[in-house]
């Protein structure tokens, strides 16, 4: 038995590394899968691969700029499989436009605002009433990053979007409990993917990534999946309005100062940290 058996999950952006390693592990948990994103040949792949494993997967092209689309979307799931139990707002619309506010096209803010955050919007207004009619409850979990929570020069649009989806998470956990229905924030950063393997195959930077973070190495997308898995069961029905750093230690790790730096490397007696001047500066 596994701990999502007979739940329905609806996984967005399931086209790309992360969305299809989520997809799969609430599929391997039990969960029937249903992964939406705008590449119908990449989406029927993926989930071609999940299926592949004896697991429960299918895919739905949509645009999750559009509001006629989600409802689509939801209302298709809903007819195929009853309900839709759980939803993962993965999605994120990167654009090698984007740039200071003051060179960003109006029309680049709003698609990547349209698909980081009205999606999850849509999604909530028109998964919610299925969650509350079935009377069974729901999870929402929406995927972040740690640029909502630090500036981060060039990226407006997305940390915009992302500070928002963190905001409306939270707006749902509070709106919906009273129905048994879930929402949790995955806020993840120096997370190696596809997209990012340059970065972190170049030396110079794979090795500023690892000074900022806790953990010898970069996240994967199993880790994330990991997470997702964890809040998506009923073992996590007491965590809601939550944020659940996904990261390697990096919003929580301070900047390196001399002190601390020597402590870690001498293991300097916590007496002489605490008061000798040999130790400061």
């Amino acid at each position: 038995m596994g701990a999502l058996d007979g739940k329905v999950a609806l996984v967005t952006g399931a086209t790309q590394a992360m969305g299809e390693a989520i997809a799969h592990r609430l599929a391997a948990d039990g969960a029937i899968v249903v992964g939406t994103g705008r590449g119908a040949d990449r989406g029927e792949a993926a989930a071609g691969r999940i299926r592949a494993a004896g697991l429960s997967a299918e895919f739905i092209a949509a645009d999750l700029s559009r509001e006629d689309e989600v409802a689509r979307l939801v209302a298709k799931a809903a007819r195929r499989h009853g309900t839709v139990d759980i939803v993962v707002n993965n999605a994120a619309w990167l654009d090698d436009r984007e740039a200071a506010p003051h060179l960003l096209a109006t029309p680049t803010f709003d698609a990547i605002v349209k698909v980081g955050l009205y999606a999850p919007f849509w999604l909530a207004k028109y998964a919610a009433p299925l969650m509350i009619d079935g009377g069974r409850g729901g999870v929402f979990l929406s995927i972040s990053s740690y640029a909502a929570a630090r500036g981060v020069a060039g990226i407006p649009a997305y940390t915009a979007a992302k500070g928002g989806l963190e905001a409306l998470t939270r707006q749902l956990a509070a709106q919906y409990a009273g129905h048994g229905i879930r929402a949790n924030t995955l806020v993840l950063g120096s997370i190696q993917v596809p997209r990012n393997a340059d970065l972190h195959g170049d030396e110079a930077m794979a090795a500023a990534l690892r000074a900022a973070r806790m953990t010898d190495r970069p996240g994967t997308p199993a880790d994330v999946a990991a997470a997702i898995g964890f809040l998506a069961c009923d073992e996590a029905s007491f965590i809601t309005g939550a944020t659940l750093d996904v990261d390697g230690g990096l919003l929580a790790k301070a900047p390196v100062l001399r002190v601390a730096e020597r402590a870690t490397r001498n293991a300097v007696p916590a007496a002489r940290l605490a008061g000798d001047p040999a130790t400061e500066g």
